[in-house]
Formats: C-alpha cells, structure tokens, sequence
C-alpha cells in the first residue's frame, strides 16, 4: 500500500518536472519569470480499527489497533498475558480486524474452542432460546457448558438477567465477561 503511494507521488513529481520542462523550452520569453510548484507528500492515514480483547490478558478492553496488526500486538494492547493464559491456544499471527472479539482462555480451561474472534456475528444470541450449536460459537462455552446452559432454562425458567449465567458450574467472571456483549436475554 505504501510504495503503492510512493509511486504515485514520485510519478506525480515526474509529471509536474516534465511539464515545466516542456514550458520552459518551447515558449518563455526572456526575462518572464515561470514558477514550479511540486506537489507536498501526505501522510497515509492509516485505518483506525477498535478491537475487543478479553480472557487471560492483564486489561481487558477495546484497544485502537492500525490496519496489519496482529492479534500478538492486540494481547500486547491490553497489557499482555496473565500468567495462566494459554497462548499455545491462539494464532497470535492472525492480523485483527475492526469489531473483532478476541477471547484468550487460560490454560486448562474447559473449552471445545481456543480464542475466538467474533467480530463477523451480526446479532446477539439469546441465552434462553438458543440451541447447542448456537450457544457454542460463544467464546469459552464448549458441549458441557452449552448443555449445562440449556438444562438450567429447562428446570428453572428463561434467564432474567446475563449475569444469572454465573450460576452455570464452569462459567466464571472471566468467561461471563467474555460472552456479555454477544449474549441477551428476551
């Protein structure tokens, strides 16, 4: 993208030389004075993305990220790994995107899925209808904890509340904090 740029610009300058050139040799009179602007470089604005890291980091937060960062750069944003997070669970290669969710879990965690980027969902997933399948695309919530889930809706009514999930053996703060904003309850 940048020597994309930096071409642009340097043939930007060949152009506005040539044709002073050009003016200069076919019709200045003697004495007339002819003035060459060049054009001024500009910084590329690199894009703003805002990413939502959680889990395992010492800060969880939507951090400003630029366009190629990489998910290493975003868990670094938040301050870095707390010293249970499992590291071997994510790509830290990955380049992040704007909206992304990232979840680091800590090791041992009880998760069919590492670190999750949720950032493509479109809508939340309401806890109190949704299937297995659904409740499982959530960061931290594998088979058990999605049955766990669904079985305690089934015995003891809808969820009133997001945080009536802590209630779920298995689901922590930690992981709580990591489904809230994809979760609701209707």
């Amino acid at each position: 993208m940048r020597s994309v740029s930096l071409v642009l610009v340097l043939a930007a300058v060949v152009a506005v030389v040539s044709g002073a050139a050009v003016v200069l040799i076919r019709g200045s009179s003697p004495g007339a004075r002819i003035e060459v602007t060049l054009p001024t470089a500009t910084a590329e604005v690199e894009s703003e993305l805002k990413v939502y890291v959680a889990g395992a980091v010492r800060s969880p937060g939507v951090y400003e990220m630029s366009d190629g960062d990489r998910l290493a750069e975003a868990i670094e944003a938040a301050g870095g790994p707390t010293g249970a997070a499992d590291l071997d669970a994510v790509n830290l290669a990955v380049r992040v995107k704007d909206e992304d969710y990232w979840y680091i879990p800590t090791v041992g965690e009880d998760s069919e899925r590492p670190a999750v980027a949720a950032g493509d969902r479109t809508g939340k997933i309401d806890v109190n209808s949704a299937d297995l399948d659904d409740l499982m695309t959530l960061p931290g919530i594998g088979e058990v904890k999605a049955q766990s889930i669904v079985r305690h809706r089934e015995s003891n009514g809808p969820f009133g509340e997001i945080e009536e999930l802590l209630t779920i053996r298995g689901i922590g703060q930690g992981t709580l904090d990591a489904i809230r904003d994809l979760v609701e309850t209707r």
